[in-house]
């Protein structure tokens, strides 16, 4: 009996750490119907509600830089430092921000919005320096 109590937790708390670490979110974008879908996957399953998506004017990427530490807690070693990222911005036709996208790495934001902006008729302005 306390042999089986042991395995039953032991596999519910394995079959948890596995729908944790395959936890994640994104958006989905269809581009024939011209929808998204905001979701949460768990366990390989997309949970979210599809949304009309407005006429998109312009994709533009930008570069944000900030100063990032964390606090120090006596485990973990206090690091800081400047962060930079890449915004990918897409706005409607009202100039309104629709969504945003972040990304540590330059070439992949611009891959992005070019390709956000071709499919979906828009405008793309780059307000990102050439040397990076």
């Amino acid at each position: 009996s306390s042999m089986e109590k042991v395995l039953a937790v032991g596999i519910g708390a394995i079959i948890t750490g596995l729908l944790i670490i395959s936890s994640y979110g994104g958006t989905l974008i269809d581009f024939t119907q011209k929808k998204l879908k905001e979701y949460l996957s768990i366990g390989g399953y997309k949970f979210g509600k599809w949304t009309a998506l407005p006429d998109i004017l312009k994709i533009k990427v930008i570069l944000t830089s900030y100063i990032s530490s964390n606090i120090p807690n006596g485990i973990s070693p206090t690091f800081s430092g400047e962060v930079t990222d890449f915004k990918t911005l897409i706005y409607s036709n009202s100039s309104e921000l629709v969504l945003s996208f972040k990304y540590s790495n330059k070439d992949k934001a611009v891959k992005q919005a070019n390709r956000l902006a071709a499919n979906l008729n828009a405008d793309l302005v780059l307000n990102v320096p050439e040397q990076e």
